[in-house]
């Protein structure tokens, strides 16, 4: 992997674009895409067909995400909120795998890998962080109480905004690899094809998480993709 493609990706904050289910860190999988592609717009990912456990009834994912010209394949079993494997697993729990196996495809690369790290924002090591990880490594270490975390409005709509976008998925990707490509006939009938509802929703702005990247944006709004056929 090139070095700057690592150090790119890893530096960027994720803190204000990531879930927390079940004590776990989720980062949002379309905010992480689209973040990926306006740094490395010409990134792709594909998907192997789900494996079967015969002896345990449970199904494994993989995907590959290439940057670069870099390859990463990464695995994940389908699981629940608790991190189980589902046994007989549906073909949601199995689309949702998928994304978040897209997601640590993407860590792999340098995006988000902090939250596997045990951090929600990327760490700079210095002399005082060395210094303060001495100290601490001497003190008695302290129980912390961790307060059950609160469901907002916020939260909730953010899931919503996600699930939305893994039932437009092939819509989404055509539309965002039509862009990629300069192939705007492509993309504007992938959007074309949307119901105003649906065209409605995915207009969100990226700063909000939103799938479409500020540049991707000000192109649908141009006459020329409008008019693409």
């Amino acid at each position: 992997m090139k070095s700057n493609v690592w150090k790119t990706l890893s530096a960027i904050d994720v803190s204000n674009h990531i879930d927390k289910k079940g004590g776990l860190h989720y980062l949002s999988w379309g905010w992480a895409w689209s973040t990926l592609c306006e740094h490395y717009p010409d990134s792709i990912y594909s998907y192997t067909e789900p494996r079967w456990c015969d002896k345990t009834n449970t199904v494994e994912v993989e995907v590959t995400v290439t940057v670069e010209g870099k390859a990463v394949t990464m695995w994940l079993p389908v699981m629940d909120f608790r991190n189980k494997a589902v046994e007989n697993p549906t073909s949601r729990d199995i689309s949702d795998a998928r994304i978040r196996c897209l997601v640590k495809a993407i860590a792999m690369h340098g995006l988000g890998m902090c939250l596997y790290m045990g951090e929600v924002k990327p760490q700079k090591v210095t002399d005082a962080t060395k210094e303060k990880e001495a100290y601490q490594d001497e003190v008695k270490p302290q129980k912390v109480e961790v307060k059950p975390q609160k469901v907002t409005d916020a939260t909730k709509d953010k899931e919503a905004y996600e699930d939305l976008i893994v039932d437009l998925l092939p819509s989404v990707k055509a539309i965002k690899d039509g862009i990629a490509a300069n192939d705007y006939s492509t993309a504007n009938e992938a959007w074309k094809e949307l119901t105003d509802v649906e065209k409605q929703l995915l207009w969100r702005a990226p700063s909000r998480g939103g799938v479409f990247s500020t540049q991707e944006r000000a192109i649908m709004k141009t006459t020329e993709f409008r008019e693409a056929n």
